[in-house]
């Protein structure tokens, strides 16, 4: 992640995760669904992304790969999630 930004936009009317890089250029959604996606947080090796979704009809947290891929729901809750953050182990 040292040279690229993660960041939310609801610019095509839903909020997703977006990443670019620092200067501004090469902005690419890393996240599409109808659902809204926010709080995004890099893994500390900088190749995954952790963020907050409503997506399941509630908020739950999920993480994907810097590229858009490999997206996996972590939690299943009633209770509702917030800010995710990274820690070793």
């Amino acid at each position: 992640s040292g040279d690229q930004i993660v960041f939310v936009s609801n610019r095509d009317g839903n909020r997703n995760i977006f990443v670019m890089n620092s200067d501004g250029s090469d902005q690419r959604a890393i996240t599409t669904d109808g659902g809204a996606d926010f709080d995004p947080q890099w893994s500390p090796d900088g190749t995954t992304i952790a963020f907050l979704s409503d997506r399941g009809g509630q908020v739950d947290l999920y993480v994907v790969n810097s590229d858009g891929s490999d997206l996996r729901r972590l939690t299943n809750s009633k209770a509702e999630e917030s800010s995710p953050e990274w820690r070793p182990f």
